[in-house]
């Protein structure tokens, strides 16, 4: 996984949620989705602006807010949520792999 993949992920993932956030807000009825899209997207704008500075620490916690995210987005039946429950799926897999790449990585590091 590039770093540049997974900022691009967690970017796409946040700009889903919170056009999510505001449609659901907007039809009423989808609080639950409405919060988990605005967990969501703060978890994954705070993801990216970790890996720019080169650090993988939030990469799990985005994930599992991704994976909460999706989870309630399916329970709707709108474009919307299908919309950014397909973007928080590919970022939670984006930040799996970078968690575990950057692992690697660091160390490797030591071991040289």
């Amino acid at each position: 996984m590039e770093l540049q993949e997974c900022m691009n992920a967690c970017e796409t993932c946040a700009t889903a949620c919170r056009e999510c956030s505001n449609e659901s807000r907007v039809k009423g009825g989808m609080d639950e989705c409405v919060r988990a899209c605005e967990l969501c997207n703060a978890e994954s704008e705070r993801c990216a602006a970790y890996l720019a500075d080169g650090s993988f620490t939030m990469c799990e916690r985005c994930a599992d807010a991704c994976d909460g995210c999706a989870n309630i987005c399916d329970k709707f039946d709108d474009p919307h949520c299908r919309e950014c429950g397909k973007a928080c799926r590919s970022c939670a897999s984006a930040c799996r792999a970078m968690r575990a790449d950057g692992q690697r990585i660091i160390a490797g590091r030591f071991l040289l």
